[in-house]
């Protein structure tokens, strides 16, 4: 016999070993999978109370390239896309044109996820929920603007609390991975 929790989020033998009754069962988080999937969005908008300048959250690494040319993979502002990695063919994978909105991209053994957060996306939201064991991750773009300074606060947050390691945060509004697995920025017009 099976029956729907209280909260209707499950259908489950009553005997589900390890679960009391009208809890939701939660699954493990799962690992990202190539696709393009719509950012969480936030019910509140970017607010909040004190948010840390552009300037004041940049993170420069040595680990990070400046390349002198374009051609830069972008997905759509609002979304996050996940890439194979390696990519076939080589190539970059990252965000581009992040200026007001902020970029993060997420480097795992074998696939990148890209986020391009834009005004009313929850980055606590879209970063959660992912099993992120042994990735790291570098923050871009962003602007003066209180509420991208807030999404960027927000994105960094959520990446802590994931325990993604951060390798650097940058000023500028293009950031990825190279195909030999280098970080990348690069600063486009307005950036600094």
């Amino acid at each position: 016999m099976k029956y729907i929790d209280p909260l209707g989020t499950q259908i489950m033998p009553p005997t589900t070993p390890g679960h009391i009754p009208g809890m939701p069962i939660i699954p493990a988080p799962l690992p990202p999978t190539p696709g393009t999937v719509p950012n969480a969005k936030t019910l509140t908008g970017n607010s909040c109370c004190r948010a840390t300048s552009k300037g004041d959250r940049a993170k420069p690494s040595p680990r990070v390239s400046s390349p002198t040319t374009g051609g830069f993979p972008n997905p759509p502002a609002g979304v996050n896309r996940t890439y194979p990695y390696p990519s076939t063919p080589p190539g970059r994978i990252g965000v581009g044109g992040a200026n007001p909105c902020v970029g993060v991209v997420i480097k795992c053994a074998d696939t990148v996820t890209v986020f391009h957060f834009t005004q009313g996306d929850d980055p606590w939201g879209s970063i959660g929920g992912r099993d992120w064991s042994g990735c790291e991750a570098m923050v871009c773009g962003g602007s003066g603007e209180h509420w991208s300074n807030c999404q960027a606060d927000a994105a960094l947050g959520a990446l802590k609390r994931e325990g993604i390691s951060i390798v650097a945060v940058s000023s500028a509004s293009t950031c990825g991975v190279l195909p030999n697995g280098e970080w990348y920025e690069y600063y486009m017009g307005g950036d600094r």
